[in-house]
C-alpha cells in the first residue's frame, strides 16, 4: 500500500505542468516584509529580556507595565509574560490573562529547548495554557551573575501576524496567499475556514491530489513552484492555479509562504511570430477603443460594470492578450479584464510594483508608450498604453498586456 501511495505521488509530481522557476516579485516583497516584521518583534522581546537581566526581577509592577507596552505594540500579540527558571508564568499582560499566572509551562516543547540551550526560541503552533492556538516567541533572562533566571514570552496569533503584513500589500493584486507549517497546518489564508486545517489529512483537500502534491513539494523545498486545481477564493468553482513559495521563519522554525495566481483567459505567450503579427492589430484596435464615445462615457462614470463589458468584448475579439486595463489620471489602476490578470483599484503612486515607474511615466507624458515589465503574479508582460481624452478632460490610459516568451 505504501509503495502504491508513493507511486501515485511521484506520478502527480511528474505530471503537474511546469511553471516558471523564477519567483514572482510580489512573493519576494512579501517574504521580505514578513522577515522584517519577525526581526522587529524579535528585537523588542530581546530588548525587554535584556532590561530584566539588568534589573534582576521578573515580577515587579514596572515589569507588568513593560509587558503591556510590548503587547500593545503588536496587534497580533495575544499576551506577553515573564516565566521563571522553573517554567512557571509569573506576570502576564493584558490583565485578562493574569488568572494564568503561576501556571507551570515547563513541559512545553519550546520552553524545554530554551531552558536547555539558553537561547531564544520560537514554537510551532500549539495549544497554549491560556486556551487558544498560538506561536510562542521567547528570549532568556539571566541574573547579573550570568545564571539562567527565566524568560520573556510573547504569544502570537499567526493568522493575525500574516494578515497584518500581507493584507495591505495584496489589496487589489490578482494573487492570493496562504502560509503553512512544514507539517501542512494552514497558518493563514484569506478564507478563514481553512485556517488550522491540515493540508495532507483534511477531507476538504482530498479531492485535489495536485494541491496535496504541491504541498509535499513545498515541505521538501524551501522555494519553488507548481500548479494545481482547487476552489476559487470565495466560490465553489474549481480553477487552475500557479503557485510559488518561499520560506520565512525565526529561530529554526520554518514556514512556507505561498502565493497563487488563477490561470485565466489567454494566459499563455502567443509566441514571437504571432505576437509580432497581432501586435499591430491589437495596437490599432486599442487606439480605436481609446476614441470610442462609449468607452469615454464608461470611464467618466467610473463604474466597473460598464468598463467591464467593453473590456470583455475587446478581450474576446483579440486572441493572445493577457489583459486589457485602465489606469486613471490620478495613477490608480481602476479595472481590468480578466480580473484574474488585472490590478483592481490599485494606487500605483503609493503601492509600488515593478511596472509602476514606466506606467506612471507614460501617464504623466500623456503619450503612447510601449515597454516590457515583470508582472506581480510572475512572468513578463509586454505593455502598450494609449491615452484617453474626453474633450479637455484627461481620463488616463488604457493598456493591453501580452505575455513575453
Amino acid at each position: 500500500m505504501k509503495k502504491t501511495a508513493r507511486s501515485i505521488l511521484c506520478f502527480l509530481l511528474l505530471s503537474m505542468p511546469a511553471v516558471a522557476a523564477e519567483l514572482p516579485p510580489v512573493l519576494s516583497d512579501l517574504g521580505k516584509a514578513v522577515t522584517a516584521e519577525l526581526n522587529k518583534v524579535d528585537q523588542d522581546v530581546a530588548k525587554l529580556a535584556g532590561r530584566l537581566t539588568e534589573e534582576d526581577d521578573l515580577r515587579t509592577a514596572v515589569t507588568r507595565r513593560r509587558l503591556g507596552d510590548l503587547c500593545r505594540s503588536y496587534p497580533y500579540a495575544v499576551d506577553c509574560a515573564t516565566v521563571d527558571r522553573d517554567g512557571r508564568m509569573l506576570v502576564i499582560s493584558p490583565r485578562e490573562y493574569a488568572k494564568f499566572e503561576g501556571v507551570d509551562i515547563s513541559s512545553q516543547e519550546q520552553v524545554v529547548r530554551l531552558r536547555a540551550s539558553g537561547k531564544p526560541v520560537m514554537s510551532s503552533v500549539f495549544r497554549a495554557a491560556e486556551g487558544f492556538e498560538a506561536v510562542d516567541l521567547e528570549h532568556p533572562v539571566f541574573t547579573s551573575s550570568g545564571e539562567f533566571a527565566g524568560s520573556v514570552s510573547m504569544l502570537i496569533n499567526p493568522d493575525s501576524l500574516f494578515s497584518f503584513i500581507l493584507t495591505p500589500v495584496l489589496k487589489g493584486m490578482p494573487v492570493e496567499a496562504f502560509a503553512m507549517q512544514k507539517d501542512g497546518r494552514i497558518l493563514y489564508d484569506a478564507d478563514k475556514e481553512e485556517i488550522g486545517r491540515m493540508l495532507f489529512d483534511d477531507p476538504l483537500y482530498k479531492p485535489f491530489p495536485q494541491l496535496i502534491a504541491v504541498g509535499a513539494m513545498a515541505v521538501k523545498e524551501m522555494s519553488g513552484a507548481g500548479s494545481y486545481e482547487f476552489r476559487q477564493q470565495g466560490s465553489e468553482k474549481v480553477v487552475k492555479k500557479d503557485a510559488f513559495w518561499t520560506t520565512v521563519g525565526l529561530h529554526g522554525i520554518e514556514w512556507r509562504l505561498v502565493v497563487m495566481h488563477v490561470i485565466a483567459g489567454h494566459a499563455v505567450s502567443p509566441g514571437k511570430e504571432s505576437a509580432k503579427r497581432s501586435a499591430v492589430q491589437h495596437d490599432d484596435a486599442l487606439r480605436g477603443l481609446a476614441k470610442s464615445t462609449e468607452l469615454k462615457q464608461a470611464l467618466s462614470a467610473g463604474g466597473a460594470a460598464g468598463v467591464r463589458e467593453i473590456f470583455a468584448e475587446f478581450y474576446a475579439q483579440h486572441g493572445g492578450l493577457y489583459s486589457v486595463q485602465w489606469l486613471d489620471s490620478r495613477g490608480t489602476n481602476r479595472y481590468g479584464y480578466p480580473e484574474e490578470n488585472s490590478l483592481i483599484n490599485f494606487d500605483m503612486t503609493t503601492l509600488k510594483t515593478t511596472s509602476s515607474t514606466p506606467m506612471l511615466r507614460a501617464l504623466s507624458s500623456g503619450k503612447e508608450s510601449t515597454f516590457d515589465a515583470p508582472l506581480v503574479e510572475g512572468k513578463t508582460g509586454m505593455f502598450f498604453m494609449v491615452p484617453v481624452h474626453d474633450g479637455e478632460k484627461y481620463l488616463g490610459m488604457i493598456y493591453t498586456i501580452q505575455l513575453k516568451d
